[in-house]
């Protein structure tokens, strides 16, 4: 770069500090909303794991036995027990929304073990939210097979039979179960891996979409190309860099609280990491000029831009797996960087995947950025056009 490119630059940049400094919009983007955002999801989801969800327990029994399973079930962590005398009065309290679940013992539970015969125990859940009723069956799945495997080794060890082969009798099969990378089943691995990125790139997009929306909705566009030179190279380099070091610096706060807040693992390449985050952002950015560039109207860009970026997360196979999706959403889904940024950034963090396995979505990232930078005549024609200025 010459000597006067890189002032001509340096003035670009100096041009667009002083309108940073002097909208109160662009502040709020770049260094109170992210703040507020990344502290919103963290108190809301820092728990992790869900507890103590409302199970209503009706016990016809009321023996010995049913007791026992009605106690173990209240100390389990993920159930917090009300007694209800008869199923109509549970479901009442779950059509109130005051219970996810009802578990009816029913009569004569405890005569029929002592005569060796089935009982079944129901169990009925409210799948309205399939995490909570999934966390639900689980739980009391577990915590009612080790109940009925202690009764059954009990019975087994009063008609005179050892504790070990009792053991085996019970349970002929064990499963030995290995949860490799989220052991606790903590939901902040999840839904802050998901949320946090996903409010980076909000932020990304709307701030550019606002940066240079704003400079055609004012008619500044002329000014900002005569500080360039001309040049819609060093107009938007100047324009976007100050963007681009502020929003890489709140990539960063993201991945402390990920880090140390959540426990994430950066074992991977950090160096990788971190140009994955730079990549991503940049591609929004540009992504963001083309939108303004196609609409020229700030109004309907940043409308536009709030849902692109919102359904990122949605398509990016994080909330639903990508290969059970049909195959038109898997093909949406490609529309988004934030889809191919996550394989990397899950790579080098949960996985501790091969390095040549972020090549691809690497590649793909590149190609959002050569999208952007191919617009730029189109942006350099709407930008020195008057035609063009004025449009809300």
């Amino acid at each position: 770069m010459s000597v006067q490119s890189t002032n001509t630059l340096a003035n670009v940049i100096q041009r667009e500090l002083k309108r940073i400094v002097s909208e109160p919009v662009i502040i709020f983007i770049l260094f109170v909303a992210p703040i507020l955002a990344y502290g919103t999801i963290w108190a809301m989801f820092s728990s992790g794991v869900a507890r103590k969800l409302p199970v209503v327990v009706v016990d016809a029994d009321h023996s010995a036995t049913s007791r026992k399973v009605v106690s173990m079930v209240a100390a389990s962590p993920i159930a917090n027990v009300y007694a209800a005398a008869t199923l109509a009065d549970a479901k009442a309290l779950t059509l109130s929304g005051k219970a996810d679940a009802i578990l009816y013992i029913p009569q004569d539970l405890e005569k029929h073990i002592l005569r060796i015969e089935q009982s079944p125990i129901v169990l009925y859940i409210n799948n309205i939210n399939i995490v909570k009723g999934g966390l639900i069956r689980a739980g009391l799945y577990k915590t009612l097979a080790s109940v009925s495997t202690g009764i059954s080794i009990k019975m087994y060890q009063k008609n005179g039979i050892d504790a070990p082969t009792a053991l085996a009798l019970a349970m002929p099969i064990a499963l030995d179960s290995h949860v490799l990378f989220n052991p606790y089943s903590n939901y902040a691995y999840f839904l802050m891996l998901g949320l946090l990125p996903l409010m980076l790139v909000v932020f990304t997009f709307l701030g550019s979409t606002y940066a240079v929306g704003i400079e055609l909705k004012e008619g500044t566009a002329a000014d900002l190309m005569q500080t360039a030179d001309g040049s819609i190279v060093l107009a938007l380099v100047g324009k976007m860099l100050p963007y681009t070091i502020v929003l890489f610096g709140n990539s960063l706060i993201m991945d402390l609280i990920l880090r140390y807040g959540v426990g994430l693992a950066f074992g991977g390449n950090l160096i990788v990491i971190l140009f994955s985050q730079f990549m991503l952002i940049v591609s929004y950015q540009l992504l963001a000029i083309l939108v303004v560039s196609l609409t020229h109207n700030l109004r309907l860009s940043l409308s536009l831009g709030s849902a692109y970026t919102m359904m990122a997360l949605t398509f990016s196979g994080l909330t639903f797996p990508a290969m059970s999706m049909p195959l038109s959403a898997q093909i949406f889904s490609w529309v988004f960087p934030f889809t191919f940024w996550l394989k990397i950034f899950m790579n080098q963090t949960i996985q501790l995947g091969k390095l040549a396995q972020t090549a691809a979505p690497f590649l793909v990232l590149g190609l959002f950025i050569a999208v952007g930078l191919i617009s730029m005549p189109l942006t350099k024609k709407k930008l020195s056009n008057p035609e063009y200025w004025g449009k809300r």
